[in-house]
């Protein structure tokens, strides 16, 4: 299948899904209040009335209210999330098609230019690969300047003296080195933004093994957060304007408190957006 078919599948499924999620039965108003304890969490439910917010505790017994709050915040986090992810989908598919026509397909279609690339790229690949093996050598052993900002978070160890912001990213760093990806973290990236360049730092820099595509992977790890989604939101708005899209070079990964990142999600993550690409 594809690349730009895999993309028009996803969206569909994320329309289908949101069309879903505003289909469901309704649920208690207000919304649920956790209190998060070593042993137990707390319960609350915080809902607005005329002397303002009135917050009552969740008895056990409740199962109804309590189970109709959590499935409300599944919702509207899963709403979210797709709305954010379907308006960055929308815009890869526009950029796409606007850069890509129907002259363009009919030159890859035609059974005689296929057959004189195939030859081309045939002859020419030998040499591809030593330049390619070459390229990754030089790309590890490059130096490259790093996110200085929060040293003080700089606190979880992956191996080969590379210190971490996150167990999470302890787990990435576990399944790039497993597939022997090249990659740097944190390293930085000139985009332009309003009219200027700015520099960010995406989480992880990889150097494709195959195909020596630059790629980039986000951990987004506290969607609980609403300043933090905000700055979420910012960062795929401007990646896209700068020719960095979900399901092309930019893997996403994201979690919360209620949904931690395990390692099994991780690596099913990269196998499928990284090491099972289709190699031209």
């Amino acid at each position: 299948m594809e690349f730009i078919e895999l993309v028009e599948k996803r969206r569909d499924f994320l329309m289908e899904e949101l069309a879903s999620l505003k289909r469901k039965n309704r649920f208690p108003e207000g919304e649920l209040v956790i209190q998060y304890g070593k042993r137990s969490n707390v319960y609350y439910w915080s809902k607005q009335t005329k002397n303002g917010v009135q917050r009552t505790h969740i008895k056990k017994a409740d199962h109804e209210l309590l189970d109709g709050l959590i499935r409300k915040r599944e919702s509207e986090i899963l709403m979210k999330r797709y709305t954010a992810e379907l308006r960055a989908v929308r815009k890869l598919l526009s950029m796409y098609h606007r850069y890509f026509n129907e002259r363009d397909q009919r030159f890859l279609d035609d059974l005689e230019m296929q057959t004189r690339l195939y030859q081309l790229n045939k002859a020419k690949g030998i040499s591809y690969k030593k330049s390619l093996l070459e390229t990754i050598r030089n790309w590890k052993n490059e130096p490259y300047e790093r996110d200085i900002n929060y040293p003080e978070s700089l606190k979880h160890d992956a191996g080969d003296g590379l210190i971490v912001r996150s167990k999470s990213e302890v787990l990435i760093v576990t399944c790039l080195r497993k597939y022997k990806i090249p990659f740097r973290y944190e390293a930085r990236l000139d985009i332009e933004v309003d009219g200027s360049m700015r520099p960010v730092y995406p989480d992880f820099t990889i150097l494709h093994p195959y195909t020596g595509q630059i790629m980039y992977i986000e951990h987004f790890g506290m969607l609980g957060d609403a300043e933090y989604k905000e700055g979420i939101q910012w960062k795929l708005e401007n990646y896209a304007k700068n020719g960095i899209y979900p399901f092309m070079n930019l893997v996403l990964l994201y979690e919360s408190k209620e949904e931690p990142l395990s390692l099994a999600r991780i690596e099913k993550t990269i196998v499928d957006n990284i090491v099972n690409i289709e190699v031209m």
